[in-house]
């Protein structure tokens, strides 16, 4: 799909969307709730933002934002996000907020101590994430780190959906992410390192959100328990995301 097709149907879908996607963190979306809930407490834990600059990659409606906000003070936070529809439905102060592509804006600040991109690099294509790499290479402070989720290639989940995407397009199901006519992309840690410009290193730091193909999301209370137990024996396959952190390169720093 051309570049820019991309990135106008993943935005139209975003848009609508908009309205009604800060429930997916609510008790009345469990799967969504679990998954977003682990992966933002996972790429935040640990980690001091007070007095540091902080770009938001993919914010949506403000989830990183409100997280930050209940437990930090004084940090310096910057959004984009290619809907301005879903940055309207944050609490993210209007003047912090960039609508667009990342490679595209341009901040009042030049350098980040914090970059994330949560749940972002899904709807990029393969050119599309190399692109969003460049951009971290160049806005990442010497010491700064970035956080990055990836919906993992290996797992049984995305196999699954990749089964089924044809069958869920052909009864128009377009609510659903899975039908829509977008490229969706997943990856593995070992691809994730070969697309590495020279200027980042990356290590992984957790796997996310074990799951079970269509049970997690018919019976995500039941199926949620009964998926971490099992990951015990099956390993990797059963995540369906993966946190990873890159730094400059030392020799590039």
């Amino acid at each position: 799909m051309p570049p820019r097709q991309q990135t106008e149907q993943v935005k139209a879908f975003f848009d609508h969307l908009a309205e009604e996607y800060a429930k997916r963190y609510t008790p009345a979306r469990p799967f969504h709730r679990q998954l977003f809930g682990e992966r933002l407490e996972q790429a935040t834990a640990g980690r001091h933002f007070s007095n540091k600059t902080i770009l938001d990659i993919g914010a949506g409606a403000g989830a990183l934002y409100d997280c930050l906000l209940a437990t930090h003070e004084g940090f310096d936070y910057y959004a984009c996000d290619l809907s301005e529809s879903m940055l309207a439905q944050s609490r993210i102060p209007e003047q912090r907020r960039f609508a667009g592509q990342v490679e595209e804006l341009t901040f009042p600040v030049e350098k980040f101590d914090y970059i994330f991109a949560l749940g972002l690099t899904t709807y990029l294509t393969r050119e599309g994430l190399a692109r969003l790499l460049a951009v971290l290479e160049g806005k990442l402070a010497a010491e700064g780190l970035a956080v990055l989720s990836f919906t993992h290639a290996g797992s049984a989940e995305w196999q699954a959906r990749r089964r089924l995407r044809p069958l869920f397009r052909r009864l128009g199901l377009r609510r659903y992410l899975i039908s829509q006519p977008f490229e969706t992309n997943a990856y593995t840690p070992e691809q994730v390192q070969q697309m590495l410009p020279p200027g980042l290193e990356m290590v992984i730091t957790a796997w996310l959100s074990p799951t079970l193909p269509l049970l997690s999301r018919l019976f995500p209370r039941a199926a949620a328990p009964l998926a971490r137990r099992l990951a015990l024996f099956f390993g990797k396959g059963l995540y369906s995301d993966f946190l990873v952190e890159m730094r400059r390169s030392k020799c590039f720093s």
